[in-house]
């Protein structure tokens, strides 16, 4: 980001692509979520703070994207119910992410090219 709090569009492509190629630094995730919450792409801001949460991060990593996207849904959207589900003790027992919804279609963390073989092949 630069100092007015914008990434310029060639930095918010690439990390669309890393995250998109399964990104595990937190920092990729809050950076363009805050891009696109700051551009009044809420919705897609949602979508991020989520594709985080169902990967392979710490823990405290997790925390931080449930806050910012609690935060989102309670201040900017208006949604405070969704907002409280994430802090629900028996969400949190159903799931370390605290949201239930499938699986994204770009995994988080890249497949080794012998067990994508083995999917592929059923």
């Amino acid at each position: 980001m630069n100092q007015t709090g914008s990434t310029n569009p060639r930095h918010e492509s690439e990390l669309r692509a890393r995250i998109a190629a399964g990104s595990r630094d937190v920092a990729d995730y809050l950076e363009h979520a805050t891009f696109l919450r700051s551009a009044s792409h809420f919705e897609e801001a949602v979508g991020i703070y989520q594709h985080g949460l169902r990967c392979d991060l710490p823990n405290a990593d997790k925390a931080r994207l449930a806050w910012e996207l609690g935060d989102l849904f309670d201040k900017v959207m208006d949604r405070s119910a969704e907002a409280m589900t994430l802090a629900s003790p028996r969400r949190r027992s159903q799931s370390s992410t605290g949201i239930s919804r499938p699986r994204c279609a770009t995994p988080c963390m890249p497949v080794a090219p012998q067990r994508r073989a083995a999917q592929e092949r059923g």
